[in-house]
């Protein structure tokens, strides 16, 4: 990514010499209430002073690091919602405008940022009722009071919309906040936000999974005997004592220095965000950020904070590239620990996902933690050249790394993702509408992207036999999940779930029974097990009198004596046998009569 390279340290939280209209304002009505953060009178006595440097004390430990205006305001508006509720009990549940504070303080952030459109109206028509008061200091208090609430939510809603530094960013009441509003990450905090799998949005982060899953070569190669001797003395530097911050990044730089020739980490500035570290590419990009805490737990997450450096460089990278996109290595070091993620930006949120587990820069007696560091140092060294400075972008929510697939036949055709693909009652997230050419005619089809085993020879041979939908092929790339390519059953073409359709006549029905009778006479047959006959891998077409339907979700499908349920499997699908046991035909049979009697209930005839 490219940037402005320069020699500006890190901004502090530190108070600004000329306090905001804004900051101002709160600090006169915080005085006048006597609430945490007033500034006093000129005139303290030592008692005042002593109580002011008590409560200063428990707002830090309540609120967060001083000076943190963001969590300041947030809390502080709290409080004044608190006095709100108690001076006038009344008025506000009577005009709805508690509701949205009820949600604020239960954490319900996603219904207060749907909702703040209607708020200007709220305070007009809570001005409205005010009128209604008999007593005109009662409506005097009201109006001021309601203006005070006013001038805070709007403050409140300017922060939540606003990039945090990466500092605010580390700590978790600042992660929390921002990822509510239209700055939110895909860093995976909170659990909900997540974008696609790193390895599916560039090759580079595809190539170092693939790496670091490698054993290390026994012949040699200078690359992973330059990274083994980096690891040997990082292993030696890192667990010593560092009397600061700088300290430790400076030993850190110019140790890992040999896996990077002709280059080295520079201090750059990407708005509000001055990353510890950039690696710039010759073409002007960024190939790696890197934040360093000098002490695990050091102010904050330090994961958080790279994540948010990141963030900030791709925003500053592509703000006059419309349609672009842009990656980066993503460095987190903690004290003695190493974390590597890979960060993508596209017109979306950014994503940033580690691409492997934390790894422990500590001496071991039996190499075991040298050789671990080393592969990662490797990965991440033979990785780099994949990267690129901004290109144009894909469509937002679909794969980068398959640019074709293998037919059944070894042909390799083209692929073209066109969006995600995210049909009523289905249980898989990564499905995909994509454009192929078959017999030189351009046609949908759907790509279903799986980690680990699947179905395939079994798949194929119930699409032969007109029981699933045709199976066209499968993409893959080194360090990434497969795609398989198989016909596109659309409900714009008829095609429903069991769950979902209402048949009109009993005759319906019977056809598709005994179609269902075929299939598991089909699966007995050729000794094959399909493993999760779910009523939402039952595809249903009807038309008049004529019954089709095709099995979905090959997945755990194989032969009887192989296929096994996932360890993984949810709990709550209620499906026989246990995670981990082979998968009997009894169990299909068992699952496609709960399925059959389920779906009859629900049915019209």
């Amino acid at each position: 990514m490219s940037s402005k390279s320069g020699g500006r340290g890190k901004q502090g939280a530190k108070p600004t010499a000329n306090p905001s209209t804004a900051t101002k304002r709160r600090q006169r009505t915080l005085r006048s209430s006597g609430r945490p953060g007033s500034t006093g009178s000129e005139e303290d006595t030592p008692t005042d002073a002593k109580r002011r440097r008590k409560q200063s004390q428990i707002d830090d430990e309540t609120y967060g690091e001083s000076g943190s205006d963001k969590e300041y305001r947030f809390t502080a508006f709290m409080k004044l919602l608190d006095n709100a509720n108690k001076s006038i009990p009344n008025l506000l549940p009577h005009i709805s405008f508690a509701l949205y504070f009820e949600a604020l303080q239960e954490g319900k952030y996603e219904l207060l940022a749907r909702k703040q459109a209607n708020m200007a109206e709220i305070f007009a028509a809570t001005r409205e009722e005010i009128k209604q008061l008999p007593d005109k200091k009662q409506q005097t208090i009201a109006n001021e009071l309601v203006q005070d609430l006013q001038e805070r939510w709007e403050a409140t809603l300017q922060e939540i919309h606003k990039p945090l530094s990466p500092s605010a960013f580390a700590k978790s009441a600042g992660w929390a906040l921002s990822q509510v509003g239209p700055a939110r990450i895909d860093c995976l905090r909170p659990s909900d936000r997540s974008g696609l799998p790193i390895s599916l949005l560039h090759p580079a982060f595809a190539t170092f999974m693939f790496l670091v899953d490698q054993p290390m070569p026994f012949e040699f190669n200078e690359g992973v005997v330059k990274a083994m001797e980096v690891a040997s003395k990082l292993c030696m530097i890192m667990p010593d004592h560092f009397e600061d911050q700088t300290a430790r990044k400076k030993a850190l730089f110019a140790t890992v220095q040999p896996l990077f020739p002709n280059r080295s980490f520079l201090t750059a500035s990407f708005g509000s965000a001055t990353p510890d570290g950039a690696l710039f590419n010759p073409d002007g990009s960024v190939d790696i950020v890197i934040e360093v805490k000098n002490e695990p737990g050091a102010s904050g997450d330090v994961q958080m904070q790279a994540t948010r450096s990141f963030d900030a460089a791709a925003i500053e990278n592509l703000a006059d590239k419309h349609g672009f996109e842009c990656s980066s290595f993503v460095l987190a070091v903690d004290g003695p620990n190493l974390l590597v993620c890979g960060g993508f930006k596209d017109q979306g949120p950014s994503v940033i996902e580690p691409l492997s587990h934390w790894c422990s820069m500590l001496p071991d007696r039996l190499g075991v933690r040298q050789e671990v560091l080393a592969k990662h140092l490797y990965a991440l060294q033979a990785s780099l050249p994949h990267l690129q400075g901004p290109v144009p972008g894909n469509v937002v929510q679909c794969p980068r790394i398959y640019r074709g697939f293998q037919t059944n036949d070894g042909q390799t055709q083209p692929l073209k993702f066109i969006s995600p693909y995210n049909p009523i009652g289905s249980h898989c997230r990564l499905l995909f509408k994509a454009k192929t050419v078959k017999s030189d005619v351009e046609v949908e089809v759907l790509a279903k992207v799986v980690r680990g085993a699947y179905g395939k020879e079994a798949h194929c041979l119930a699409a032969k036999n007109g029981f699933a939908p045709e199976l066209y092929g499968v993409a893959t790339a080194d360090g990434a999940p497969s795609a398989y390519i198989m016909e596109f059953l659309s409900e714009n073409q008829g095609w429903v779930p069991l769950q979902r359709v209402f048949f009109k006549s009993s005759l319906q029905w019977d056809k598709l029974e005994a179609g269902i009778n075929k299939f598991l006479t089909f699966l007995q047959k050729h000794g094959l097990v399909h493993g999760d006959l779910r009523p939402n891998n039952i595809l249903v077409h009807l038309q008049s009198e004529e019954v089709r339907f095709c099995v979905l979700d090959w997945d755990w499908a194989g032969t009887y004596t192989s296929a096994r349920y996932p360890l993984d499997r949810n709990p709550e699908a209620n499906l026989p046998g246990r995670p981990g046991d082979l998968i009997r035909f009894d169990d299909d049979i068992a699952t496609i009569t709960d399925c059959f009697k389920k779906a009859k209930s629900l049915s019209y005839f």
